[in-house]
């Protein structure tokens, strides 16, 4: 078999070894740090993407609690100012009603007391009326 021919053997296996320490420099001397090299820079461009993300995220949560703290100092003076417009507004509808009751609606309650105290006079100047000529018949009937 030629495989195990001691001639050829020693021969075999020097072109082996030299083979292999060639590859094995290439690899070692070239190849690999170059490999390293690239692994080195995805992993700082890793770390610096995750860094800025990290940062962005915590600008981002205190620019957000500022917002609701804004809103909430905002949302805050703006009941105050619609409780004290409102309070405003009433106080003033108040003061109108009042007023319109001593001026415009005095005249016209006067007016109305008058009305009705017509009417009422009228309604029993009838009713009086009314019995005077009932009792005129009763006594020209006799009943």
């Amino acid at each position: 078999m030629p495989q195990l021919d001691f001639v050829t053997l020693f021969s075999q296996y020097l072109w082996m070894l030299i083979l292999f320490t060639l590859f094995y420099s290439v690899i070692n001397k070239i190849i690999l740090p170059q490999i390293s090299k690239v692994l080195k820079i995805r992993k700082k461009i890793l770390q610096f993407y995750v860094d800025s993300t990290r940062e962005l995220y915590l600008e981002s949560i205190s620019a957000l609690e500022f917002n609701i703290k804004m809103i909430d100092t905002s949302l805050g003076e703006a009941l105050d100012a619609i409780h004290s417009t409102i309070t405003h507004s009433n106080s003033k509808v108040e003061q109108e009603i009042e007023k319109s009751e001593q001026t415009a609606l005095k005249s016209a309650n006067t007016k109305y007391l008058e009305a009705i105290g017509t009417i009422q006079m009228i309604e029993s100047y009838e009713e009086a009326s009314m019995k005077t000529e009932f009792s005129t018949i009763r006594s020209h009937f006799g009943i």
